[in-house]
């Protein structure tokens, strides 16, 4: 199976990127109907079958996304993620109880609160004072890392990590995808300023791509993963 980008935001870094490297990408309208879906892929000379689709979007309600996810399936797209692991994904407590250990508090609410309570190193704060705390957003595909991102879009000297650092971020964000039934999944990892790091956030990470997500690596990364598969 192929993988292809269904993308309600075709000007998108990540879409063009996509573009750019050859994979397919399909423009979806933003909030688009479920009939959209059969126009926006009927009029291709080469519509999409057994494909993995990624979906580029706002993250949608667990009923849209069951109901999209039903659709593309219909065609034979299979989404990376299921829509019960979606809901997964949604559902901060049952992230929670498996993370609370790796995490900066034993019980929180959301996961801002959780930022909150890690008291982060930082170096930078927004226009309103608000500190920028060093985290990183990690993507892992069934457990394989395929990049990371600083989480602020800024020019900060703490975005750049030492090898040790590398390391700590990605045994971290591979000992959290191990305990979670999430395919595709993106784990946000914070240093404190006592120099720990902690978990800081998770989500699925088909609706989290950050602007300055190194979008090369990750659609190779994902690209060679599918290509295994085939090949397999």
């Amino acid at each position: 199976m192929r993988m292809i980008v269904l993308s309600e935001d075709p000007e998108s870094i990540a879409s063009k990127i996509a573009a750019v490297m050859g994979i397919s990408v399909y423009s979806l309208p933003k909030n688009f109907s479920l009939g959209a879906i059969a126009a926006t892929l009927q009029p291709q000379t080469n519509p999409p079958q057994n494909s993995f689709g990624i979906w580029l979007s706002a993250p949608p309600s667990i009923d849209r996304y069951r109901a999209v996810y039903d659709a593309f399936l219909s065609r034979n797209i299979q989404l990376l993620n299921r829509p019960e692991q979606y809901a997964i994904a949604q559902q901060f407590s049952n992230i929670y109880s498996k993370l609370s250990d790796l995490a900066p508090v034993k019980s929180a609410q959301s996961w801002a609160e959780v930022r909150q309570a890690a008291d982060l190193h930082y170096g930078q704060a927004d226009p309103k004072g608000k500190p920028l705390g060093r985290s990183f957003r990690v993507y892992l595909y069934r457990q394989t890392i395929l990049t990371y991102a600083y989480f602020w879009e800024v020019d900060d000297p703490l975005k750049w990590l030492t090898v040790e650092e590398e390391e700590a971020i990605f045994d971290m964000a591979l000992k959290a995808a191990a305990r979670l039934d999430l395919l595709f999944v993106a784990i946000d990892i914070g240093q404190q300023v006592c120099d720990n790091w902690t978990i800081v956030g998770v989500s699925d990470a088909q609706f989290c791509l950050l602007n300055q997500t190194p979008m090369i690596s990750f659609w190779g990364e994902l690209e060679k993963i599918f290509s295994a598969q085939m090949s397999g």
